[in-house]
């Protein structure tokens, strides 16, 4: 198997620390007991905040808290006082626990470029990071290229095939180094027109490996000397093959994970047998030409996100599309339509039209597999003149999962099939009699596919994310969450994904 590479295509993926005398120094969290495991692996996956005596929270780059300060992994559903910058200042790439629908912590690391906290479905996307089974892996991943992608583990698991290192090996300053070939078999499964996380995969590559090690003091930064950071790091090297074909057109992809910001730098390695082009050194510093098992590299791409942004006031992480905290269910309709529904008619009597299709632009297909149809996404009209009641809509039960006071968010992608078109998304909350209790919405416009998916060859890039501006706070008495995705003009609208977001 072909794994793409990621990072946008190219264009973008409580241990206490002290700064003593300038440099790092780590001390276990809790006096006179060793942590090991999970606890050792989350230092290395969650953005650390400094914090004053008190325990208050304090805006500043981590690599500057230095005593009688100390540091903490950022808490679920806690501000952010920084955000990590690459070193051209286009893309964020934040690293915050959450957790999916299932109540289990996963890292959200959102890939935003420019303008920030702003969802853009041209080429912001995001990683995934679990700790499961004894492993650290990125079980699914978007970007600007592949689109939504998992990354299965032996088993049809969505973890542990992208594998980065073994929690057993982590100790609390370092890791002991080591290599494995872990099956792996990725699924492109927005691309495929399948269901998240994507079908079972047949087969799976075994003579991928990953090799993890640990490099104290390593350069972060740029070739600019003002911007390096002497940060100890974990690095990570997948994608390295034994085969003849491997050093005529393979290549390894590198992580490297600290403790003070989680991922903190990316690199694409091609063999040099490839004749490959080095990357521009002013997007990271360092050697471009390198050496793995006997075998000469150049570095082709890389991310250094170790330099830091500090907001006027602390921020709320951005609400990415991320399908685990996804409630609506079929939500990219490759399931037809099941769980949707349709309501109203126009003025002149019709019902809400609605048809299922597949986009075939061929950056929508690039990376298809198998007999699959490309994007599938729902087209939608009022059949004559809207009212502003039809749409389509799904009704959400109110589980226990979902207490008084959970906070929700709502967003479609969305295009319009000719000419500029308006839309509405609402979200409405009901009682145990069908009342209607509250009600939030938001309306905008969407461009015409015609003039900008020619452009970009993709469907999938030419779409607008529509997202509410306000969160909605669940009522107590709610039994019933009703989404909708309501046209205002008669053109028709094409829906390629509905979000209703923990």
């Amino acid at each position: 198997m072909t794994i793409n590479i990621r990072r946008s295509q190219w264009t973008r993926v409580a241990t206490l620390f002290l700064i003593l005398n300038g440099g790092l120094a780590c001390t276990s969290g809790v006096s006179g007991q060793s942590r090991t495991g999970d606890a050792l692996a989350r230092d290395y996956l969650i953005h650390k905040v400094c914090i004053d005596p008190s325990g208050a929270v304090v805006g500043v780059d981590p690599y500057l808290c230095t005593l009688p300060y100390s540091l903490r992994n950022l808490a679920v559903g806690e501000s952010l006082p920084y955000h990590k910058v690459d070193q051209r200042g286009v893309q964020r790439h934040d690293a915050y626990p959450v957790t999916d629908l299932n109540g289990r912590e996963i890292i959200a690391a959102p890939f935003d470029f420019t303008p920030f906290g702003i969802f853009n479905p041209w080429g912001d996307g995001y990683d995934i990071f679990q700790i499961r089974e004894g492993w650290v892996s990125a079980g699914a991943t978007r970007d600007g290229g592949g689109f939504s992608t998992t990354f299965f583990g032996e088993g049809c698991k969505p973890y542990n095939g992208w594998v980065f290192f073994p929690v057993a090996a982590l100790r609390e300053k370092d890791i002991s180094p080591g290599e494995s070939s872990v099956p792996i078999s990725g699924r492109y499964w927005e691309q495929n027109g399948e269901a998240w996380p994507g079908a079972c995969p047949a087969n799976y590559s075994r003579d991928t490996f990953t090799s993890w090690e640990f490099l104290p003091k390593f350069p972060f930064g740029s070739k600019d000397e003002k911007s390096r950071k002497d940060i100890d790091a974990i690095r990570s090297l997948h994608g390295f093959r034994t085969t003849p074909r491997f050093l005529e057109n393979g290549h390894m992809e590198v992580f490297y994970f600290t403790r003070l910001y989680g991922i903190t730098r990316w690199e694409v390695w091609m063999p040099a047998a490839q004749n490959p082009q080095p990357i521009d050194p002013d997007a990271c510093g360092g050697v471009v030409n390198i050496s793995h098992r006997g075998v000469a590299f150049v570095r082709t791409a890389c991310r250094d996100w170790s330099a830091v942004s500090v907001p006027t006031r602390l921020e709320a992480p951005a609400v990415w599309p991320i399908p685990g905290q996804n409630l609506l269910k079929n939500f990219h309709f490759a399931e037809g339509v099941t769980h949707w529904n349709r309501s109203g008619e126009s003025r002149e009597g019709q019902t809400t039209n609605w048809s299922l299709r597949n986009s075939t632009a061929p950056s929508d297909v690039k990376f298809r597999q198998g007999n699959s149809q490309g994007v599938r996404y729902l087209a939608i009209n009022c059949g004559g003149t809207c009212n502003g009641t039809q749409g389509v809509y799904q009704d959400v039960p109110v589980t226990r999962e979902l207490g008084p006071g959970s906070t929700l968010r709502y967003g479609a992608t969305v295009i319009s099939e000719a000419g500029g078109a308006e839309i509405q998304i609402k979200v409405q909350q009901m009682g145990p009699d069908g009342a209607l209790l509250s009600e939030v919405d938001t309306t905008a416009s969407v461009d015409d596919k015609s003039a900008r998916s020619v452009r970009a060859n993709s469907l999938v890039r030419s779409s607008t994310y529509v997202a509410g501006k306000a969160p909605v706070m669940l009522d107590a008495r709610a039994t019933t969450i009703r989404y909708m995705v309501i046209p205002k003009s008669p053109h028709t609208i094409d829906i390629l994904d509905t979000w209703l977001l923990r």
